[in-house]
């Protein structure tokens, strides 16, 4: 097994840890002492390893399931048509995509009706959001520039979900790591 600390992700913050081995009210899925997490997105977490994992002193099994090129609503599809198994907690990172063509507040607005489907389709999945790298492609937009503008609106707007209860990682994306 793995210990997963600061050390050995610089992706999580110590808040974000503390987020995913908080998630002590949601349904076990493997044994009384594992909690299945799953982490799902576009390629931005290909890279990302799965397995048995220790995190503040409780054991999660991670499963990663990369979505190459996947929009919002393509997301949403996997959802409603419940690609995925029911796990303890659903860690979402996407939004890339929709960054190159949408309007913030667009994006947004996909990411709510996705928080419905989730809801609707894996109602005992505690759901978890990452906000998103800023980008080096303008897409359709005008600009680099725009899409980072963009990029840094839509990242608010996940982050006042953390009022509800969904809950929001803060990535530290460095460029090295796109």
């Amino acid at each position: 097994q793995q210990q997963f600390t600061q050390s050995n992700s610089s992706l999580l913050s110590s808040t974000s840890q503390r987020q995913i081995a908080g998630t002590s009210n949601i349904k076990t899925t493997t044994s009384s002492s594992t909690k299945t997490v799953l982490i799902t997105g576009s390629s931005i977490i290909r890279d990302l390893q799965q397995g048995n994992t220790i995190l503040n002193n409780k054991q999660f099994n991670m499963i990663v399931r990369t979505k190459s090129n996947c929009t919002i609503e393509q997301m949403n599809e996997s959802i409603k048509n419940k690609e995925f198994n029911e796990t303890s907690a659903m860690v979402i990172c996407i939004g890339t995509i929709n960054m190159k063509y949408d309007k913030p507040h667009d994006a947004f607005a996909k990411i709510i009706a996705l928080i419905d489907s989730v809801k609707a389709s894996y109602p005992k999945t505690k759901l978890i959001f990452t906000t998103i790298p800023k980008l080096n492609v303008k897409g359709i937009k005008s600009s680099v520039e725009q899409v980072n503008a963009d990029v840094d609106e839509f990242n608010v707007l996940l982050e006042s979900l953390q009022d509800t209860d969904i809950d929001i990682i803060k990535f530290g994306f460095q460029n090295n790591m796109l």
